[in-house]
This record gives structure tokens, C-alpha cells and sequence, in this order.
């Protein structure tokens, strides 16, 4: 029963980023909701990321922090207190770092020996699918005349007790391409690395894998010392070790 309702909480949350502006917002928020109610887990964690050159350079300390908090007050976020810099070998670190009770925030902007910057702003919610999948459309229409090539990433993660089979790990992973309408680009399904990589035309971000478009990815670890498995789902890949 664990098994049934941890891939339907994925997949509820697949259909919330595929659909969610056919269906509305509100609507969808219910309906997850709901599901996250009946799921046998504690952590149903998630976050989104936007990251990209910036196209306009920021010579100095106060129009970067003066950029980063104009972006910080368009996400809605209050009392964030004043941005920090830190300077090291050549490079330099603007942050606004905005921690609440389920959720935080980093916005940050790196600089690199005065010629190049980049701006990264990450959310994660403790908890809450719902959340990350309403971020990750408003950093899009907020960020993307303001860096070039900007990479949207998105990722939820759930887990259960105990140890899956590959059979189980196969039955999991297909089930949420096939929630997607995405057929397999390419794929490690052993028993170290669990990890597929899929495409669907119903989402309108990818990236290239060789000559291949890819923008969805499921990865599948054990975790020995608490003897659990987790499951990732992310849009379009994982930018960060599993």
C-alpha cells in the first residue's frame, strides 16, 4: 500500500508540472493535497532552481545587493535582512539567504574575476510538492530576460522503508515515464545506479544528452544505515548528487 501511494504522489506531482496551467492552480493544489495525506512517508520534499548567466553586469556591491533584494521582494518573500558578500581567490559571493519554518530561500549572485556573473536562486520546501511546482513557473516569467540560456530545474523526493527489488525499482520508474508520456532516452538500471532518463513533448524544457533531448529523470538509491529507498523525480535532470 506504501508502494501504490508513494508512485502516485509522484506521479500526482508529474501532472501538476505537465498540466498545471490547463487545470489551474487551485484545483491541483487540492488534489495533492489530498494525496500527501495518505502517504505512507515523513519526508516528501522538493525544490526549484534557476540558474544562468547574467546579461546585464552589476560592477558593484550595492547594485547587486539592490538586484537581488528587488527579486526577493517580487517572489514575496519579507524581512529577508541585508544581503551578504564574501570575497575569495578572485571571485565574489552576493547572497540573500531567507530560512522559515518549511521552507528557504538563496538567492546569490557569483561574480568571476570582474568579467562574468551568475545568478542561482533556489527555493526548497520541507513537506510540500505544491509549492515548488507554483515556483518554478514564477522564477521562469520573473528571471528569463534577465539571464541568458537560464536552466530551470525542479526536483520532488519521497521515500519508504525497506529495501526494492529491481523489479519493483522498474515498475516505479516506468510508471512515471509513462505519467509523462515520455519514452526512455537512456538509462542505468542496475543494482549501485538507478537512474533513467526520459523525453516528453509535454513538457517544454530539455536539455541535450548527445544528439538526444532529455527533460525527465528518475533515479532510485537505497540507503543502507536507515534501511529505506528513496525515489527522486526531477524536470528536466538532477543538478545535484543523489
Amino acid at each position: 500500500m506504501r508502494k501504490r501511494w508513494l508512485v502516485i504522489f509522484l506521479m500526482i506531482w508529474i501532472l501538476a508540472g505537465v498540466h498545471i496551467l490547463k487545470t489551474g492552480l487551485l484545483e491541483k493544489e487540492e488534489q495533492i493535497t489530498q494525496v500527501f495525506g495518505r502517504i505512507g512517508t515523513e519526508d516528501k520534499n522538493s525544490q526549484t532552481e534557476y540558474f544562468g548567466k547574467l546579461k546585464t553586469y552589476l560592477p558593484d556591491t550595492e547594485n547587486r545587493k539592490i538586484f537581488l533584494g528587488e527579486i526577493a521582494q517580487k517572489l514575496g518573500l519579507e524581512q529577508t535582512g541585508e544581503a551578504e558578500e564574501e570575497k575569495k581567490d578572485g571571485h565574489i559571493l552576493t547572497q540573500i539567504v531567507k530560512e522559515g519554518a518549511r521552507a528557504k530561500t538563496e538567492l546569490k549572485i557569483l561574480t568571476l574575476n570582474d568579467q562574468d556573473q551568475y545568478l542561482c536562486v533556489r527555493i526548497s520546501f520541507e513537506d510540500d510538492l505544491y509549492s515548488a511546482m507554483y515556483y518554478r513557473t514564477q522564477l521562469q516569467d520573473l528571471l528569463e530576460d534577465e539571464v541568458e540560456d537560464g536552466q530551470n530545474t525542479t526536483m520532488a523526493t519521497g521515500f519508504y522503508e525497506g529495501k526494492l527489488t529491481n523489479e519493483e525499482k522498474d515498475e516505479i520508474a516506468d510508471g512515471i515515464l509513462e505519467s509523462f508520456g515520455a519514452h526512455v532516452v537512456s538509462e542505468n538500471r542496475t543494482e549501485r545506479l538507478y537512474t533513467v532518463y526520459g523525453y516528453t513533448s509535454g513538457i517544454n524544457d530539455y536539455i541535450m544528452q548527445g544528439d538526444y533531448a532529455i527533460n525527465v529523470n528518475v533515479a532510485i538509491t537505497y540507503e543502507e544505515e536507515r534501511d529505506r529507498t528513496h525515489i527522486y523525480v526531477a524536470i528536466p535532470v538532477m543538478n545535484e548528487p543523489y
